[in-house]
């Protein structure tokens, strides 16, 4: 779904989630360890026509040598000059051998995933940092707030409570689509303990809690819907935050972040304890479109060829037209690799956030990244068309923002959110203000 979509999609690489790790070794390199350092160190004396000589055939095709400099380039402009290797390690799934080869460079390390294929020749490739880990950004003063565990319908989660008079405006974060966690972790990013840090710094409570399917997929059987996979949970975090002293009940703001923006004001409809809704990159476009779109995007990223992108995106009309086939609710069907019931693809298709805002009375905030390509300008264009004539609604749009609200430049790819990055200053410094100013 929408951000299933690639969150774990690789440079190029065929191969992902590899099993079968063991401890990085940096003893003199043999066999495909000895492959592998030879590669990386091929690349990093910019010898790149060389470093291709070692491709299979559909690495060739989809990696010519600019895109290799490129990957190279753009790989030392991040993490800085290229200063030796530290050491190997062995995944291996589904018949291909990965070495990980970890390069020490000026500013972090790197993990070089090299991808060897029966007939060692390279079928994948792959960078990452090779320890990303989240430190608070800037704009946070975590001295500002204290965090308490709390429970959400049998979900784990966390609220941030402000050192600020009390009550307390308060946030409900919802996530974006696919199994995610408190904190919406996706590659490097975790966006939601960068907004919940953020806000709670500025003297808004903010609960965060894992998403149902994360931390209890078990309990989603039968002809289940978003409603059942996102909206009860939500509206039972607004119900929590409504019963605690240290909360305003009159201030519960819920902000959704792709399919959970999209699917904010369906939930606000039924929550009259809702006081406003922010939509953060949520969609309206259909959701086949959506999709066909993604792939669109992706496909040309990867320099797939005509033939490769007319055959992936005709199977993915084939899944919708069997969505829309008849047959039993609770049926599973599998769209873009992931099996879920019919009646839940179906709410999908037919669900419209932006049709459902326009039956609400109360303030939001709508706001997209310029860089967003999984939510597009072509979305925010539509709750414009919906709501653009209201003054209780405020539309922000990030230039130079992804999809996770991290700024970059140029063209998004699913390679940058595999680099360490933060929600943006100005999102969370727009999102606490319009929060304050609410009556």
């Amino acid at each position: 779904m929408r951000g299933w979509i690639v969150a774990a999609l690789l440079v190029l690489a065929p191969v992902s989630g590899c099993r079968k790790h063991r401890a990085v070794v940096t003893r003199a390199p043999k066999g495909l360890d000895a492959s592998a350092d030879r590669f990386v160190r091929t690349l990093a004396r910019g010898a790149f026509a060389e470093a291709r000589q070692r491709f299979d055939d559909k690495m060739l095709a989809a990696m010519p040598v600019e895109s290799l400099e490129a990957a190279w380039r753009s790989l030392v402009e991040r993490a800085g000059e290229f200063r030796g290797v530290a050491g190997y390690r062995h995944e291996d799934r589904d018949g291909y051998r990965a070495v990980v080869v970890t390069t020490k460079h000026v500013k972090l390390p790197i993990d070089v995933r090299v991808v060897f294929d029966s007939g060692e020749k390279i079928a994948g490739l792959w960078f990452a940092p090779a320890t990303p880990s989240w430190r608070p950004p800037p704009y946070v003063a975590s001295k500002s707030f204290v965090e308490s565990e709390v429970v959400v319908r049998g979900l784990p989660g966390t609220l941030s409570l402000p050192h600020q008079p009390r009550p307390l405006p308060a946030v409900v974060l919802v996530h974006g689509s696919g199994p995610n966690d408190r904190d919406e972790t996706l590659g490097a990013y975790k966006p939601f303990r960068d907004l919940a840090h953020g806000l709670a710094s500025r003297g808004i409570a903010v609960l965060r809690y894992e998403k149902r399917s994360k931390h209890a997929p078990d309990s989603l059987k039968g002809a289940i819907d978003q409603d059942d996979e996102v909206s009860f949970d939500a509206r039972a975090a607004v119900a929590l935050l409504a019963a605690r002293p240290e909360i305003n009940p009159g201030r519960i703001v819920l902000v959704g972040h792709s399919q959970g923006g999209s699917m904010a004001p369906r939930i606000a409809r039924g929550t009259p304890q809702i006081a406003a809704i922010a939509i953060l990159a949520g969609d309206t476009r259909p959701f086949e479109a959506l999709v066909l779109d993604q792939h669109r995007y992706l496909l040309s990223v990867q320099g797939a060829d005509e033939a490769t992108r007319n055959a992936k995106l005709e199977s993915l009309r084939d899944d919708f037209r069997r969505v829309r086939s008849d047959g039993p609710a609770d049926e599973a069907l599998t769209v873009m690799g992931v099996a879920a019931p019919r009646r839940y693809w179906r709410d999908l298709l037919e669900h419209h956030g932006e049709a459902i805002a326009r039956e609400l009375s109360i303030p939001m905030f709508v706001a997209q990244g310029g860089r967003d390509y999984q939510v597009t300008m072509e979305d925010f264009a539509g709750w414009q068309k919906a709501l653009g004539s209201r003054s209780d609604v405020t539309f922000r749009v990030y230039p130079t923002l992804n999809h996770a609200f991290v700024s970059g430049e140029g063209p998004s790819t699913p390679q940058e959110y595999s680099w360490p990055g933060h929600v943006d200053r100005a999102v969370v410094e727009d999102l606490a203000k319009w929060i304050q100013a609410l009556p």
